[in-house]
């Protein structure tokens, strides 16, 4: 039985106006009434109390808290127990009225938080003032907190679902992303966003930009993006996140995630809200899987350019193939003859290939195709065009280039041609066949590709490391 402090709420007549043997026979009935209560309370309740006007403690219990803790909250406000009330500016324990079922959050000091269901009723004095408060609450946290994650998990749902409706529908990756990402943005309440596609870090180098921005949430600030920025990089630099995380300082709290993707560099995700509405494990764990979804497409994106590559480039070289550069070299000649303009092929042979491959073998053969790829990538202008045309066969395209400015570029490849580092340096030669097409000529790009051949197998025939010119269309 609990000790009462000074003013407990039992209603009874002042003492004054009873005799010594009537007040004995009415505090041992008000204590008998008292243990009726609270042991009927005790059935069904997790916390018993009452209050007096004031709203203080002069009774409690539960089953939550040791009796020292029990005790101490004697004489203080009930108040302190509060946490978050699913009625705002209503204390369970210190009731105007009878209450049922009114809900409540509690927070133990050093204990979790629970939920409970209240059910409390005014005590009165016998000339009907408000005395204080006597109730008792019963725990459904584990109900609430069932319920709670439920509805969590139906708003998480129809989030992703509506976010993958939107990457489906949209033709274009870019802008579904874009679009996606406003619409994760307005489900939680973000004021500001960016989405990185980022290399990792030991694929940079001093000269690459280290993250490229692939989305920005409209409205969002530089400096918070900046800022965004450099957490996620950091985080990156020294981690791998393999879920959400929540970053707080005192302007602003900001959700930071990264998702690695097998066949692109990895994506990354910052979202932030103004000061003062702080983010949530939920919040957390949604923005989560929101960027799997995102990561999803992005990589479907990243191997379906890779096919179009693929389709259209030699795989060793990464340079155009036979079939792309022929069609290029077609799609461009109306605009060259509408311009008055000339164009020029070269065609680069590599003398004695089949010999290299012998000698040094086929890695070695490759590495040395792969040179005179760079080596055409270096010394091409930006409307020229590189080929790989088939074995140790390459070609060089020059818009608006004549047979005199190709002629300096067959000097350059003959005179200086390939060092391959098997063991020792040595020097591979290159032979070149040159074929020009006059503006508004009939040539196709196919006839044109086999002066250019012709040519070819002539300097080859003759010793190579060295170029001819095929003179006009009569040579083939």
């Amino acid at each position: 039985m609990k000790v009462h402090a000074p003013g407990h709420n039992d209603v009874s007549p002042h003492p004054s106006a009873l005799s010594g043997d009537q007040t004995s026979e009415l505090t041992a009935s008000l204590f008998a009434s008292r243990r009726r209560w609270k042991s009927l309370a005790e059935l069904t309740g997790d916390i018993l109390f009452e209050t007096d006007s004031s709203g203080y403690f002069t009774f409690f219990e539960s089953r939550f808290l040791p009796k020292q803790e029990q005790n101490s909250l004697l004489g203080q406000h009930s108040s302190i127990l509060l946490h978050c009330n699913d009625t705002p500016g209503t204390n369970p324990f210190h009731l105007n009225d009878t209450s049922r079922g009114l809900r409540c959050w509690l927070r133990f000091p050093g204990y979790s938080d629970y939920c409970f269901q209240f059910y409390g009723t005014v005590l009165y004095s016998p000339s009907g003032v408000p005395k204080g408060t006597r109730g008792l609450a019963i725990d459904i946290t584990e109900e609430t907190l069932s319920s709670n994650n439920r509805a969590v998990r139906g708003f998480q749902t129809d989030i992703i679902h509506r976010i993958t409706t939107i990457l489906r529908k949209r033709s274009h990756t870019s802008s579904a992303i874009s679009e996606a990402l406003e619409e994760l943005a307005a489900s939680i309440g973000a004021t500001g966003g960016l989405l990185l596609s980022c290399p990792p870090p030991e694929s940079r180098d001093e000269t690459s930009d280290v993250a490229s921005l692939a989305h920005t949430l409209p409205g969002s600030s530089k400096e918070d993006c900046d800022k965004a920025r450099y957490e996620l990089l950091k985080l990156q630099n020294t981690q791998t996140l393999q879920e959400a995380i929540l970053s707080r300082d005192s302007a602003q709290d900001m959700i930071l995630c990264s998702s690695s993707v097998r066949y692109a560099p990895p994506v990354m995700i910052a979202l932030w809200r103004d000061p003062g509405n702080v983010w949530n494990r939920n919040d957390s764990f949604l923005v989560d899987m929101c960027l799997c979804v995102f990561a999803a497409a992005i990589e479907t994106e990243h191997l379906r350019e890779a096919i179009i590559r693929s389709s259209r480039c030699d795989l060793l070289t990464g340079l155009l193939n036979r079939e792309s550069f022929l069609s290029e070299i077609q799609r461009r000649l109306p605009r060259l003859d509408h311009e008055g303009l000339p164009s020029t092929i070269l065609l680069i042979g590599i003398n004695n290939f089949s010999e290299i491959n012998t000698r040094y073998g086929l890695e070695t053969g490759d590495e040395l195709l792969r040179q005179i790829s760079d080596k055409l990538r270096d010394s091409i202008r930006p409307t020229d065009l590189a080929g790989r045309l088939g074995g140790d066969i390459f070609a060089l395209w020059m818009d608006g280039g004549d047979q005199f400015v190709a002629a300096e570029r067959a000097e350059d490849f003959c005179k200086n041609g390939i060092t391959l580092h098997p063991g020792e340096p040595c020097r591979i030669s290159l032979s070149v066949g040159i074929a020009s097409r006059h503006r508004n000529s009939t040539e196709t790009a196919e006839t044109l590709v086999e002066r250019a051949s012709i040519a070819l197998r002539k300097v080859k025939l003759a010793g190579g490391e060295r170029w001819h010119t095929s003179q006009d269309e009569s040579d083939t």
